[in-house]
């Protein structure tokens, strides 16, 4: 019996053991509901937040929200002097939230980084997965379901974590180095293809994909700040579209807000300014320089066997055309032994045959002239300029 009693006492101990690692387990669980809710709160503020994030103190998160609160209330309560058995209750509990407030919107509150936040909301939310499944394990009786669960977890949020800011540029700035390998070597090899300038190709290249990135810059960091009174104006508090009605003066102050963004005009321009010296001093050349989709340069980097094909091409629609001109015309001859006067509907179907011919000629004559000035252009003797 005393064996008995013994194992008895040793399993109900275990039993505490493993009840006291499920509550840290479902309080942490807990935790990371408040994170994710944290990150939805934050990717839901800048989905319509005008400029650049890394510098944005406009999210709030329910617990940000709280330390606010908490901040204004010890600060309230140290200003009124005296204070009664309420009040102490208070401060006891503001401070106690400030205390247990996470790292991430402590750091978010002195930088303003909502990218930041976001990225160290992850990492917390990790740091709980990896508690709980450490809990898991020192049970007694542990889950090995439970355990394989966390790991999924932990997997996947080690990939968000390591790929966030690569993520985040391509979807800020269209910076997508896969698509970029891409564009290059498609470039590449064309031109080794055609025999041309591999150097220029890449230049032409880079200057695609450098100013698809300083449009985006220029947007995030000029022109929506710039547009961020107007966001307000129209759908603040006390928004003139908050009653989903737009006025012929509510239109008017909106073209004043406008207006600013080309009153910025020598702002954007110096901005642009600052990076093509860059690109300048790296490249050679400017941003500004036409790189080569004009047809101009299209049609002067065709070899002479794709020019001998496109000619073929040209004689052949003549060709075709006239053959259904002589087509048409032998049909409008043949038809003119109906009797037209005593049949109408073939005298009007006529009509349309005679149109059909005229027409037909007009294309056949414009597809030679097009032979022609293609050739004279493949030959040097015309070149095509392009305004």
């Amino acid at each position: 019996m005393a064996a008995g009693a013994a194992m008895g006492a040793i399993s109900s101990i275990a039993q505490l053991h493993d009840k006291k690692l499920d509550r840290a387990i479902e309080k942490s669980k807990q935790k990371v509901q408040e994170l994710q809710l944290a990150y939805k709160t934050i990717e839901d503020s800048m989905k319509y937040a005008l400029g650049n994030q890394a510098t944005n103190s406009n999210v709030e998160t329910p617990e940000l929200k709280s330390i606010r609160e908490a901040r204004t209330t010890i600060t309230e309560l140290e200003n009124k002097g005296k204070l009664s058995l309420f009040d102490l209750q208070n401060l006891q509990e503001a401070q106690e939230i400030i205390d247990n407030t996470s790292e991430a919107t402590l750091k978010f509150e002195s930088t303003g980084n909502a990218y930041q936040y976001q990225l160290d909301l992850y990492k917390q939310q990790l740091t709980e997965v990896q508690k709980q499944k450490s809990d898991e394990q020192a049970k007694k009786k542990s889950d090995a379901s439970k355990i394989n669960d966390y790991n999924s977890q932990i997997e996947e949020l080690n990939t968000k974590i390591s790929q966030y800011w690569q993520d985040l540029a391509s979807q800020i700035y269209g910076i997508d180095l896969k698509s970029w390998a891409s564009q290059f070597g498609d470039a590449i090899y064309d031109a080794w293809q055609k025999g041309s300038d591999g150097a220029t190709a890449f230049n032409n290249t880079t200057q695609k994909v450098i100013s698809d990135v300083v449009k985006k810059m220029l947007d995030l960091n000029i022109i929506e700040p710039i547009l961020k009174d107007m966001q307000t104006y129209l759908f603040g508090e006390n928004g003139v579209l908050t009653d989903g009605n737009m006025s012929v003066s509510d239109l008017n102050g909106m073209m004043g807000f406008l207006a600013k963004v080309k009153d910025a005009t020598d702002t954007e321009y110096d901005y642009l300014d600052q990076i093509d010296e860059a690109y300048k001093k790296k490249y050679g050349e400017s941003l500004k320089t036409n790189t080569g989709s004009s047809s101009t340069n299209a049609i002067s980097g065709v070899s002479e066997q794709e020019a001998n094909i496109m000619a073929a091409y040209m004689d052949s629609i003549r060709q075709d055309t006239f053959n259904l001109r002589t087509m048409v015309q032998r049909m409008i001859n043949e038809g003119v032994n109906v009797h037209m006067k005593e049949n109408p509907i073939a005298q009007a179907q006529l009509q349309q045959l005679g149109l059909i011919a005229t027409n037909t000629l007009r294309n056949a004559d414009l597809v030679n002239d097009i032979k022609i000035m293609f050739n004279d252009i493949i030959q040097g003797n015309q070149k095509i300029h392009i305004a």
